[in-house]
Protein backbone atom coordinates (compact mmCIF):
# COMPACT_ATOMS: atom_id res chain seq x y z
CA UNK A 1 0.00 0.00 0.00
CA UNK A 2 1.07 3.47 -0.58
CA UNK A 3 -0.20 6.60 0.46
CA UNK A 4 0.76 10.05 -1.32
CA UNK A 5 -0.90 13.60 -0.07
CA UNK A 6 0.09 16.45 -1.82
CA UNK A 7 -1.49 20.23 -1.55
CA UNK A 8 -2.36 21.68 -4.21
CA UNK A 9 -4.21 25.00 -5.11
CA UNK A 10 -6.46 25.11 -8.15
CA UNK A 11 -8.02 28.11 -10.08
CA UNK A 12 -7.16 29.42 -13.54
CA UNK A 13 -3.73 27.36 -13.14
CA UNK A 14 -2.69 24.22 -10.77
CA UNK A 15 -0.77 24.61 -8.27
CA UNK A 16 1.17 21.74 -7.23
CA UNK A 17 3.14 22.62 -3.58
CA UNK A 18 4.27 19.15 -2.52
CA UNK A 19 7.98 17.99 -2.62
CA UNK A 20 7.85 14.54 -1.13
CA UNK A 21 8.57 11.71 -4.31
CA UNK A 22 6.20 9.47 -5.24
CA UNK A 23 6.25 6.07 -3.01
CA UNK A 24 7.55 2.78 -4.61
CA UNK A 25 6.63 -0.31 -2.45
CA UNK A 26 6.88 -3.45 -4.29
CA UNK A 27 9.57 -6.79 -5.06
CA UNK A 28 10.25 -6.28 -1.28
CA UNK A 29 11.65 -2.65 -1.60
CA UNK A 30 10.35 0.43 -0.14
CA UNK A 31 11.23 3.93 -0.74
CA UNK A 32 10.01 7.39 -0.01
CA UNK A 33 11.78 10.37 -0.51
CA UNK A 34 11.30 14.02 1.12
CA UNK A 35 13.12 17.06 -0.64
CA UNK A 36 13.92 19.49 1.33
CA UNK A 37 11.05 22.97 0.97
CA UNK A 38 13.80 25.37 2.93
CA UNK A 39 17.44 24.40 1.41
CA UNK A 40 15.72 23.69 -1.93
CA UNK A 41 12.68 25.76 -2.41
CA UNK A 42 14.19 28.03 -5.25
CA UNK A 43 12.89 27.31 -8.62
CA UNK A 44 14.54 25.34 -11.05
CA UNK A 45 14.02 28.54 -13.91
CA UNK A 46 17.19 27.59 -15.82
CA UNK A 47 16.12 23.89 -16.27
CA UNK A 48 15.95 22.51 -20.07
CA UNK A 49 12.17 23.37 -21.64
CA UNK A 50 12.06 19.64 -23.10
CA UNK A 51 11.28 18.39 -19.81
CA UNK A 52 7.48 19.27 -20.22
CA UNK A 53 6.97 16.95 -23.21
CA UNK A 54 6.69 13.27 -21.45
CA UNK A 55 6.98 11.46 -24.94
CA UNK A 56 11.31 12.75 -24.32
CA UNK A 57 11.58 13.09 -20.73
CA UNK A 58 12.78 9.73 -19.81
CA UNK A 59 15.38 9.72 -22.27
CA UNK A 60 16.29 13.51 -22.13
CA UNK A 61 16.95 13.39 -18.10
CA UNK A 62 18.11 9.46 -17.89
CA UNK A 63 19.87 8.68 -21.05
CA UNK A 64 23.68 7.40 -21.21
CA UNK A 65 22.86 7.87 -17.32
CA UNK A 66 21.10 4.57 -16.48
CA UNK A 67 21.92 1.52 -17.95
CA UNK A 68 20.21 0.38 -21.24
CA UNK A 69 16.75 -2.25 -21.45
CA UNK A 70 17.17 -5.61 -21.02
CA UNK A 71 16.98 -7.81 -24.24
CA UNK A 72 14.95 -10.53 -22.86
CA UNK A 73 10.89 -10.23 -22.73
CA UNK A 74 10.55 -10.11 -19.09
CA UNK A 75 13.82 -7.48 -18.33
CA UNK A 76 11.90 -5.31 -21.00
CA UNK A 77 8.87 -5.53 -19.13
CA UNK A 78 10.26 -4.88 -16.61
CA UNK A 79 12.26 -1.81 -17.72
CA UNK A 80 8.69 -0.58 -19.03
CA UNK A 81 7.33 -0.94 -15.41
CA UNK A 82 10.20 1.33 -13.88
CA UNK A 83 10.07 3.54 -16.69
CA UNK A 84 6.78 4.05 -16.07
CA UNK A 85 6.86 4.57 -12.46
CA UNK A 86 9.75 7.22 -12.71
CA UNK A 87 7.35 9.13 -15.47
CA UNK A 88 4.36 9.18 -13.22
CA UNK A 89 6.16 10.38 -10.31
CA UNK A 90 7.12 13.28 -12.69
CA UNK A 91 3.21 14.54 -13.77
CA UNK A 92 3.10 17.56 -11.96
CA UNK A 93 5.48 18.83 -14.57
CA UNK A 94 3.19 17.15 -17.83
CA UNK A 95 -0.09 18.52 -16.00
CA UNK A 96 0.97 21.87 -15.95
CA UNK A 97 3.72 22.20 -19.12
CA UNK A 98 1.10 24.72 -20.67
CA UNK A 99 2.05 27.11 -18.21
CA UNK A 100 4.60 25.69 -16.27
CA UNK A 101 7.13 28.43 -16.94
CA UNK A 102 4.75 31.34 -16.24
CA UNK A 103 5.42 31.93 -12.45
CA UNK A 104 7.93 30.90 -9.89
CA UNK A 105 4.74 29.33 -8.00
CA UNK A 106 4.56 26.69 -10.85
CA UNK A 107 8.18 26.20 -11.51
CA UNK A 108 9.18 23.08 -9.83
CA UNK A 109 11.52 23.66 -6.71
CA UNK A 110 15.23 21.84 -6.81
CA UNK A 111 13.88 19.84 -3.60
CA UNK A 112 10.59 18.78 -5.92
CA UNK A 113 13.44 17.31 -8.43
CA UNK A 114 15.92 16.44 -5.77
CA UNK A 115 13.32 13.67 -4.33
CA UNK A 116 12.16 12.35 -7.50
CA UNK A 117 15.72 12.05 -9.26
CA UNK A 118 16.76 10.24 -5.69
CA UNK A 119 14.14 7.81 -5.93
CA UNK A 120 14.40 6.76 -9.44
CA UNK A 121 18.31 6.79 -9.22
CA UNK A 122 17.97 4.29 -6.36
CA UNK A 123 15.57 1.94 -7.70
CA UNK A 124 17.56 1.43 -10.87
CA UNK A 125 20.51 0.85 -9.19
CA UNK A 126 18.67 -1.90 -7.46
CA UNK A 127 16.96 -3.23 -10.27
CA UNK A 128 19.73 -3.28 -12.58
CA UNK A 129 22.90 -2.61 -11.15
CA UNK A 130 24.74 -6.33 -10.51
CA UNK A 131 26.90 -4.42 -7.39
CA UNK A 132 23.86 -2.92 -5.27
CA UNK A 133 21.96 -6.23 -6.64
CA UNK A 134 19.20 -7.29 -3.76
CA UNK A 135 19.57 -10.60 -3.45
CA UNK A 136 22.90 -10.79 -3.80
CA UNK A 137 23.00 -8.52 -0.93
CA UNK A 138 21.31 -10.69 1.13
CA UNK A 139 23.59 -13.89 0.10
CA UNK A 140 26.62 -11.99 1.33
CA UNK A 141 24.61 -10.82 4.30
CA UNK A 142 24.14 -14.74 5.60
CA UNK A 143 27.18 -15.99 4.77
CA UNK A 144 28.99 -13.53 6.59
CA UNK A 145 30.15 -15.75 9.90
CA UNK A 146 30.50 -12.60 12.67
CA UNK A 147 28.80 -9.34 13.21
CA UNK A 148 32.09 -7.07 12.05
CA UNK A 149 31.91 -9.12 8.92
CA UNK A 150 28.25 -8.26 8.35
CA UNK A 151 28.11 -4.46 9.57
CA UNK A 152 31.43 -4.26 6.37
CA UNK A 153 29.12 -6.04 4.09
CA UNK A 154 26.31 -3.16 5.01
CA UNK A 155 28.84 -0.40 4.74
CA UNK A 156 30.25 -1.26 1.03
CA UNK A 157 26.75 -1.82 -0.01
CA UNK A 158 24.98 1.92 1.19
CA UNK A 159 28.54 3.64 0.15
CA UNK A 160 28.62 1.97 -3.00
CA UNK A 161 24.81 3.52 -3.29
CA UNK A 162 25.81 6.75 -2.38
CA UNK A 163 28.78 7.11 -4.53
CA UNK A 164 26.29 5.92 -7.46
CA UNK A 165 23.22 8.40 -6.53
CA UNK A 166 26.16 11.43 -6.30
CA UNK A 167 27.39 10.34 -9.84
CA UNK A 168 24.12 10.02 -11.18
CA UNK A 169 22.59 13.11 -9.95
CA UNK A 170 25.30 14.95 -11.01
CA UNK A 171 25.12 13.99 -14.73
CA UNK A 172 21.13 14.48 -14.73
CA UNK A 173 22.34 18.05 -13.23
CA UNK A 174 24.69 19.04 -15.62
CA UNK A 175 22.32 17.40 -18.58
CA UNK A 176 19.01 19.61 -17.88
CA UNK A 177 20.89 22.52 -16.55
CA UNK A 178 19.78 22.06 -12.53
CA UNK A 179 21.84 24.68 -10.47
CA UNK A 180 21.73 26.74 -7.84
CA UNK A 181 19.91 29.79 -8.67
CA UNK A 182 19.33 31.89 -5.41
CA UNK A 183 22.01 34.08 -3.42
CA UNK A 184 20.46 33.08 0.05
CA UNK A 185 23.16 31.21 2.56
CA UNK A 186 22.07 27.55 2.89
CA UNK A 187 20.73 27.03 -0.34
CA UNK A 188 21.90 23.70 -1.52
CA UNK A 189 21.58 21.97 -4.97
CA UNK A 190 19.04 18.95 -5.78
CA UNK A 191 18.66 18.44 -1.19
CA UNK A 192 16.47 15.50 -0.06
CA UNK A 193 15.84 12.80 2.53
CA UNK A 194 15.39 9.05 1.49
CA UNK A 195 14.51 5.60 3.30
CA UNK A 196 14.53 2.96 1.78
CA UNK A 197 13.84 -0.26 2.94
CA UNK A 198 15.42 -3.97 0.96
CA UNK A 199 13.42 -6.91 2.10
CA UNK A 200 14.07 -10.92 2.37
CA UNK A 201 10.95 -12.52 4.03
CA UNK A 202 11.50 -16.22 5.34
CA UNK A 203 9.08 -18.94 6.65
CA UNK A 204 8.91 -16.80 10.02
CA UNK A 205 10.88 -14.30 9.76
CA UNK A 206 11.35 -11.28 7.87
CA UNK A 207 14.91 -9.33 7.28
CA UNK A 208 15.05 -6.13 6.00
CA UNK A 209 17.79 -4.09 4.87
CA UNK A 210 17.52 -0.17 5.81
CA UNK A 211 19.36 2.51 4.06
CA UNK A 212 18.83 6.19 4.74
CA UNK A 213 19.53 9.81 5.06
CA UNK A 214 17.83 12.49 6.65
CA UNK A 215 14.44 11.92 8.33
CA UNK A 216 12.42 10.10 6.37
CA UNK A 217 12.07 7.26 8.86
CA UNK A 218 11.64 2.96 8.56
CA UNK A 219 8.99 1.42 10.91
CA UNK A 220 7.78 -1.58 12.22
CA UNK A 221 4.53 -2.38 13.55
CA UNK A 222 3.06 -5.80 15.13
CA UNK A 223 0.37 -6.27 17.21
CA UNK A 224 2.39 -7.35 20.44
CA UNK A 225 4.66 -4.00 20.74
CA UNK A 226 2.59 -1.63 18.79
CA UNK A 227 4.67 0.64 16.50
CA UNK A 228 8.81 0.99 16.60
CA UNK A 229 11.10 3.26 14.53
CA UNK A 230 14.19 1.19 13.52
CA UNK A 231 15.84 4.32 11.37
CA UNK A 232 17.65 7.36 13.38
CA UNK A 233 16.98 10.96 12.25
CA UNK A 234 20.09 12.52 10.78
CA UNK A 235 19.03 15.83 12.70
CA UNK A 236 20.20 17.78 15.63
CA UNK A 237 18.68 20.69 17.11
CA UNK A 238 15.89 20.70 14.24
CA UNK A 239 19.05 20.98 11.96
CA UNK A 240 19.35 18.12 9.32
CA UNK A 241 23.28 16.98 9.40
CA UNK A 242 22.92 15.05 6.44
CA UNK A 243 21.08 14.47 3.47
CA UNK A 244 21.46 13.67 -0.04
CA UNK A 245 22.61 16.90 -1.89
CA UNK A 246 25.22 17.78 -4.30
CA UNK A 247 26.19 21.10 -2.59
CA UNK A 248 27.72 19.09 0.39
CA UNK A 249 29.03 15.55 1.19
CA UNK A 250 26.35 13.05 2.61
CA UNK A 251 26.44 9.42 3.70
CA UNK A 252 24.12 7.16 3.86
CA UNK A 253 23.30 5.26 6.75
CA UNK A 254 22.49 1.56 6.80
CA UNK A 255 20.97 -1.04 9.18
CA UNK A 256 20.00 -5.02 8.78
CA UNK A 257 17.01 -6.07 11.32
CA UNK A 258 15.54 -9.36 11.80
CA UNK A 259 11.85 -9.25 12.44
CA UNK A 260 9.28 -11.66 13.76
CA UNK A 261 6.35 -12.56 11.66
CA UNK A 262 3.75 -11.13 11.43
CA UNK A 263 4.36 -8.09 10.95
CA UNK A 264 3.75 -4.59 8.66
CA UNK A 265 6.38 -2.33 7.73
CA UNK A 266 6.55 0.67 6.42
CA UNK A 267 8.61 3.61 5.36
CA UNK A 268 7.39 7.49 5.99
CA UNK A 269 8.04 11.11 5.27
CA UNK A 270 8.27 13.37 8.03
CA UNK A 271 4.90 14.61 7.05
CA UNK A 272 3.00 11.71 8.57
CA UNK A 273 4.70 11.89 12.08
CA UNK A 274 5.36 15.26 12.49
CA UNK A 275 1.43 16.00 12.86
CA UNK A 276 1.26 18.39 15.42
CA UNK A 277 -1.91 17.12 17.33
CA UNK A 278 0.59 14.05 18.07
CA UNK A 279 1.60 14.78 21.60
CA UNK A 280 3.69 11.24 21.66
CA UNK A 281 4.22 8.05 18.89
CA UNK A 282 0.89 7.00 20.73
CA UNK A 283 -0.91 8.99 18.83
CA UNK A 284 0.38 8.44 15.44
CA UNK A 285 -0.09 4.25 15.77
CA UNK A 286 -3.79 5.06 17.07
CA UNK A 287 -4.09 7.17 13.10
CA UNK A 288 -2.87 4.08 12.07
CA UNK A 289 -5.58 1.68 13.98
CA UNK A 290 -8.57 4.03 13.66
CA UNK A 291 -8.16 4.16 9.78
CA UNK A 292 -7.35 0.24 9.06
CA UNK A 293 -9.63 -0.90 11.71
CA UNK A 294 -12.63 0.91 9.75
CA UNK A 295 -11.27 0.33 6.02
CA UNK A 296 -12.50 -2.83 4.13
CA UNK A 297 -8.89 -2.95 1.87
CA UNK A 298 -6.03 -1.23 1.28
CA UNK A 299 -7.51 1.26 -1.23
CA UNK A 300 -9.95 2.21 0.71
CA UNK A 301 -7.24 2.55 3.81
CA UNK A 302 -4.92 4.95 1.24
CA UNK A 303 -7.26 7.35 0.47
CA UNK A 304 -8.55 7.29 4.13
CA UNK A 305 -5.06 8.27 5.04
CA UNK A 306 -4.98 10.79 2.52
CA UNK A 307 -7.92 12.34 4.14
CA UNK A 308 -6.85 12.62 7.65
CA UNK A 309 -3.33 13.85 6.66
CA UNK A 310 -5.62 16.85 4.79
CA UNK A 311 -7.18 17.40 8.29
CA UNK A 312 -4.62 16.68 10.75
CA UNK A 313 -1.17 16.99 8.58
CA UNK A 314 -1.51 20.61 7.04
CA UNK A 315 2.11 21.40 8.80
CA UNK A 316 3.68 19.61 5.82
CA UNK A 317 2.91 19.78 2.16
CA UNK A 318 3.00 16.28 1.78
CA UNK A 319 2.51 13.28 3.52
CA UNK A 320 4.02 10.15 1.93
CA UNK A 321 4.06 6.42 3.40
CA UNK A 322 5.04 3.23 1.08
CA UNK A 323 3.69 0.09 3.23
CA UNK A 324 3.70 -4.17 2.91
CA UNK A 325 2.41 -6.84 5.32
CA UNK A 326 4.13 -9.51 6.02
CA UNK A 327 2.82 -12.84 7.58
CA UNK A 328 -1.04 -11.96 7.23
CA UNK A 329 -1.56 -14.67 5.36
CA UNK A 330 -4.69 -16.89 4.08
CA UNK A 331 -4.49 -20.74 4.17
CA UNK A 332 -3.08 -20.69 0.53
CA UNK A 333 -0.04 -18.22 1.84
CA UNK A 334 -1.88 -15.30 -0.11
CA UNK A 335 -2.13 -11.91 1.45
CA UNK A 336 -5.16 -11.84 4.16
CA UNK A 337 -6.01 -8.38 4.90
CA UNK A 338 -8.81 -9.56 7.38
CA UNK A 339 -6.34 -11.42 9.26
CA UNK A 340 -4.33 -7.95 9.42
CA UNK A 341 -7.16 -6.23 10.42
CA UNK A 342 -8.37 -8.65 13.43
CA UNK A 343 -4.73 -8.14 14.70
CA UNK A 344 -5.22 -4.28 14.34
CA UNK A 345 -8.71 -4.66 16.59
CA UNK A 346 -6.48 -7.01 18.74
CA UNK A 347 -3.96 -3.97 19.45
CA UNK A 348 -6.98 -1.52 19.80
CA UNK A 349 -8.53 -3.49 22.52
CA UNK A 350 -5.18 -3.98 24.34
CA UNK A 351 -4.70 -0.11 24.07
CA UNK A 352 -8.04 0.49 25.38
CA UNK A 353 -7.18 -2.01 28.53
CA UNK A 354 -3.68 -1.14 29.00
CA UNK A 355 -3.63 2.68 28.15
CA UNK A 356 -7.12 4.19 27.84
CA UNK A 357 -8.96 2.40 30.71
CA UNK A 358 -5.88 3.81 33.30
CA UNK A 359 -7.14 7.55 31.59
CA UNK A 360 -10.29 7.49 29.54
CA UNK A 361 -9.87 10.86 28.28
CA UNK A 362 -5.80 10.57 27.54
CA UNK A 363 -6.70 10.79 23.22
CA UNK A 364 -9.35 13.85 23.60
CA UNK A 365 -7.54 16.27 25.73
CA UNK A 366 -4.08 17.71 25.70
CA UNK A 367 -2.78 17.76 29.15
CA UNK A 368 0.00 19.97 28.44
CA UNK A 369 -1.94 22.44 26.38
CA UNK A 370 -4.47 22.49 29.00
CA UNK A 371 -2.16 23.27 32.10
CA UNK A 372 -0.40 25.62 29.96
CA UNK A 373 -3.78 27.63 29.39
CA UNK A 374 -4.21 27.84 32.64
CA UNK A 375 -2.57 31.05 33.51
CA UNK A 376 -4.21 32.43 30.38
CA UNK A 377 -7.47 31.87 32.14
CA UNK A 378 -6.17 32.57 35.61
CA UNK A 379 -5.72 36.19 33.84
CA UNK A 380 -9.07 36.40 32.15
CA UNK A 381 -10.41 35.12 35.65
CA UNK A 382 -8.89 38.28 37.46
CA UNK A 383 -9.23 40.84 34.67
CA UNK A 384 -13.37 40.30 34.16
CA UNK A 385 -14.10 43.33 35.09
CA UNK A 386 -10.28 44.84 35.10
CA UNK A 387 -11.78 47.75 32.94
CA UNK A 388 -13.64 49.54 35.61
CA UNK A 389 -10.73 49.44 37.54
CA UNK A 390 -8.78 52.45 35.98
CA UNK A 391 -12.32 54.42 36.84
CA UNK A 392 -11.04 53.91 40.80
CA UNK A 393 -9.09 57.35 41.43
CA UNK A 394 -7.45 55.43 43.99
CA UNK A 395 -6.32 52.64 41.49
CA UNK A 396 -5.86 55.71 38.94
CA UNK A 397 -3.29 57.48 41.51
CA UNK A 398 -1.91 53.94 41.76
CA UNK A 399 -1.25 53.33 38.18
CA UNK A 400 -0.15 56.71 37.37
CA UNK A 401 2.72 55.92 40.18
CA UNK A 402 3.43 53.19 38.15
CA UNK A 403 4.13 55.19 34.95
CA UNK A 404 6.25 57.12 36.65
CA UNK A 405 8.44 54.95 38.58
CA UNK A 406 8.95 52.85 35.24
CA UNK A 407 10.03 56.06 33.53
CA UNK A 408 7.26 55.56 30.55
CA UNK A 409 8.76 57.19 27.45
CA UNK A 410 5.56 59.37 26.43
CA UNK A 411 5.44 60.60 29.97
CA UNK A 412 8.67 61.15 30.07
CA UNK A 413 8.50 63.70 26.72
CA UNK A 414 4.97 65.56 27.76
CA UNK A 415 6.81 66.40 30.94
CA UNK A 416 9.35 68.52 28.32
CA UNK A 417 12.41 67.78 30.44
CA UNK A 418 12.12 70.08 33.09
CA UNK A 419 11.88 69.59 37.27
CA UNK A 420 9.76 67.43 38.57
CA UNK A 421 7.96 67.71 41.51
CA UNK A 422 9.81 64.41 43.24
CA UNK A 423 13.31 66.61 42.52
CA UNK A 424 11.69 70.19 43.77
CA UNK A 425 10.69 68.00 47.28
CA UNK A 426 14.25 67.06 47.37
CA UNK A 427 15.89 69.99 47.57
CA UNK A 428 12.87 71.71 49.41
CA UNK A 429 13.39 68.89 51.93
CA UNK A 430 17.47 70.00 51.76
CA UNK A 431 16.74 73.33 52.78
CA UNK A 432 14.59 72.37 55.50
CA UNK A 433 17.62 70.03 56.81
CA UNK A 434 19.75 73.53 56.34
CA UNK A 435 17.25 75.37 58.24
CA UNK A 436 16.96 73.24 61.45
CA UNK A 437 20.99 73.08 61.34
CA UNK A 438 21.26 77.00 60.87
CA UNK A 439 18.38 77.65 64.18
CA UNK A 440 20.66 74.74 66.44
CA UNK A 441 23.97 76.67 65.66
CA UNK A 442 22.45 80.22 66.40
CA UNK A 443 19.79 79.75 68.95
CA UNK A 444 22.35 79.94 71.90
CA UNK A 445 23.97 83.71 70.29
CA UNK A 446 20.62 85.35 69.54
CA UNK A 447 19.52 84.84 73.17
CA UNK A 448 22.70 85.96 74.66
CA UNK A 449 22.76 89.21 72.35
CA UNK A 450 19.25 89.77 73.77
CA UNK A 451 20.16 89.20 77.33
CA UNK A 452 22.76 91.20 77.27
CA UNK A 453 20.84 94.31 76.86
CA UNK A 454 18.46 96.17 79.89
CA UNK A 455 15.17 97.41 80.29
CA UNK A 456 16.29 101.09 79.25
CA UNK A 457 18.49 99.91 76.45
CA UNK A 458 16.12 97.15 74.89
CA UNK A 459 13.42 100.09 74.92
CA UNK A 460 15.73 102.87 73.09
CA UNK A 461 16.36 99.64 70.45
CA UNK A 462 12.66 100.07 69.59
CA UNK A 463 12.76 103.82 69.51
CA UNK A 464 12.44 105.76 66.48
CA UNK A 465 15.53 107.27 67.34
CA UNK A 466 17.65 105.02 67.31
CA UNK A 467 16.14 102.80 64.83
CA UNK A 468 19.54 101.94 63.04
CA UNK A 469 20.47 100.39 66.47
CA UNK A 470 16.94 98.88 66.89
CA UNK A 471 16.56 95.03 67.60
CA UNK A 472 15.47 94.95 63.68
CA UNK A 473 18.98 95.85 62.54
CA UNK A 474 20.28 93.02 65.18
CA UNK A 475 17.66 90.33 64.47
CA UNK A 476 18.90 90.73 60.68
CA UNK A 477 22.34 90.58 61.26
CA UNK A 478 21.56 87.47 63.15
CA UNK A 479 18.74 85.77 60.94
CA UNK A 480 20.37 86.48 57.65
CA UNK A 481 21.27 82.84 56.47
CA UNK A 482 17.81 81.81 57.51
CA UNK A 483 16.11 84.69 55.08
CA UNK A 484 17.87 83.76 52.29
CA UNK A 485 16.67 79.76 53.00
CA UNK A 486 13.48 81.03 53.35
CA UNK A 487 13.37 83.02 50.24
CA UNK A 488 14.95 79.93 48.54
CA UNK A 489 11.88 77.85 49.92
CA UNK A 490 9.44 80.40 48.82
CA UNK A 491 10.81 79.69 45.12
CA UNK A 492 10.53 76.24 45.39
CA UNK A 493 7.28 76.20 46.02
CA UNK A 494 6.11 78.58 43.69
CA UNK A 495 7.84 75.76 40.92
CA UNK A 496 6.75 73.33 42.13
CA UNK A 497 3.46 74.54 41.40
CA UNK A 498 4.04 75.26 38.15
CA UNK A 499 5.64 71.41 37.59
CA UNK A 500 2.67 69.88 39.24
CA UNK A 501 0.27 71.39 36.62
CA UNK A 502 2.94 70.16 33.95
CA UNK A 503 2.77 66.32 35.83
CA UNK A 504 -0.99 66.39 36.09
CA UNK A 505 -1.87 67.01 32.60
CA UNK A 506 0.98 64.54 31.11
CA UNK A 507 -0.63 62.21 33.58
CA UNK A 508 -4.09 62.76 32.54
CA UNK A 509 -3.00 62.51 28.73
CA UNK A 510 -0.58 59.68 29.17
CA UNK A 511 -2.03 56.81 32.27
CA UNK A 512 -4.63 55.87 30.24
CA UNK A 513 -2.20 54.85 27.41
CA UNK A 514 -0.03 52.99 30.28
CA UNK A 515 -3.10 50.87 31.24
CA UNK A 516 -3.31 49.70 27.72
CA UNK A 517 -0.08 49.43 26.47
CA UNK A 518 1.28 47.61 29.97
CA UNK A 519 -2.22 45.70 30.36
CA UNK A 520 -1.40 42.32 31.96
CA UNK A 521 1.25 43.66 33.79
CA UNK A 522 -0.83 46.40 35.33
CA UNK A 523 -3.39 44.88 36.05
CA UNK A 524 -1.52 42.23 38.13
CA UNK A 525 -0.11 44.51 40.26
CA UNK A 526 -3.03 45.73 40.86
CA UNK A 527 -4.66 42.96 41.77
CA UNK A 528 -1.05 41.74 44.00
CA UNK A 529 -0.80 45.06 45.52
CA UNK A 530 -3.54 46.93 45.64
CA UNK A 531 -6.75 44.93 46.01
CA UNK A 532 -8.07 46.48 48.69
CA UNK A 533 -9.27 49.46 46.47
CA UNK A 534 -11.42 47.22 44.38
CA UNK A 535 -15.25 46.25 44.82
CA UNK A 536 -15.48 43.44 47.70
CA UNK A 537 -18.09 41.37 46.39
CA UNK A 538 -16.08 41.89 43.22
CA UNK A 539 -13.03 40.58 44.72
CA UNK A 540 -14.70 37.38 46.86
CA UNK A 541 -16.40 36.37 43.34
CA UNK A 542 -13.01 36.61 41.46
CA UNK A 543 -11.22 34.54 44.75
CA UNK A 544 -13.50 31.79 44.83
CA UNK A 545 -13.11 31.45 40.88
CA UNK A 546 -9.45 31.30 41.06
CA UNK A 547 -9.82 28.50 44.21
CA UNK A 548 -11.91 26.57 41.86
CA UNK A 549 -9.61 27.43 38.66
CA UNK A 550 -6.61 25.75 41.44
CA UNK A 551 -8.45 22.59 41.69
CA UNK A 552 -8.89 22.27 38.45
CA UNK A 553 -5.43 22.72 37.99
CA UNK A 554 -4.55 20.50 40.11
CA UNK A 555 -6.42 17.46 39.01
CA UNK A 556 -4.88 18.49 35.31
CA UNK A 557 -1.47 17.92 36.96
CA UNK A 558 -2.58 14.50 38.42
CA UNK A 559 -4.14 13.19 35.41
CA UNK A 560 -0.83 14.58 33.68
CA UNK A 561 1.65 12.75 35.53
CA UNK A 562 -0.75 9.47 35.01
CA UNK A 563 -0.20 10.21 31.08
CA UNK A 564 3.70 11.02 31.23
CA UNK A 565 3.95 7.79 32.77
CA UNK A 566 1.95 5.73 30.33
CA UNK A 567 3.79 7.59 27.59
CA UNK A 568 7.06 6.52 29.13
CA UNK A 569 6.66 3.24 29.16
CA UNK A 570 4.90 3.04 25.70
CA UNK A 571 8.15 5.82 24.54
CA UNK A 572 10.27 2.55 25.95
CA UNK A 573 8.95 0.07 23.43
CA UNK A 574 8.54 2.91 20.36
CA UNK A 575 12.26 3.45 21.18
CA UNK A 576 13.89 -0.24 20.93
CA UNK A 577 17.00 0.17 19.16
CA UNK A 578 17.12 -2.41 16.12
CA UNK A 579 20.33 -3.47 15.13
CA UNK A 580 21.54 -6.14 13.20
CA UNK A 581 20.96 -9.66 14.70
CA UNK A 582 22.92 -12.24 14.75
CA UNK A 583 22.05 -15.09 12.17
Amino acid sequence: MIVYNQKIKDGEQKIFIGEDAFPYEKEGILLVADGLGGRGGYPHTKVDKKILEKEGFFDLVFGDVFLPCPEDEEGKKGYEEFKEFVLDSFTEIFQTKDYYFTSSKTIRPSGYFASRLVVAILLHEIKYSPKCDKEQLFKDIYEATTEEAKEEIMARFSNELADRLREKLDKIAKKINLVVETSLSGAYLLPSTVCLTLVNEKEDKVDAVYVWAGDSRGYMWDKDGGLGQVTDDHEKDETMYNLVSLSREFKLESRFVSFDKPCVLFNATDGCYKCSCYASPLEMEMTFLNIFSNAENFDVASNEFCEEYKRIGRHDDSNTMALHLYGYVDEEGKEDYGKFQEAVKDRLLYIQDNIVAKLPDIFTVNYAGEIEMIEERHDQIIFGNASKWIEIPEVKAFVTQMMKDAKYEPYLQALGGGNSTSSIDAKTAELKKKALEWFENNKDKLRDDLKSKSGEEFYQLLSEDAIKFSLVEILRNNVRGIIDIKEQLIALEEERSKVKDVEDAAAEKCTGRFWRVRNDDVKRAIWANQRHLLNKAEVEEIEENLAALEEENRELMAKSVIRDRLYDEYQKIYERKFRSTKL
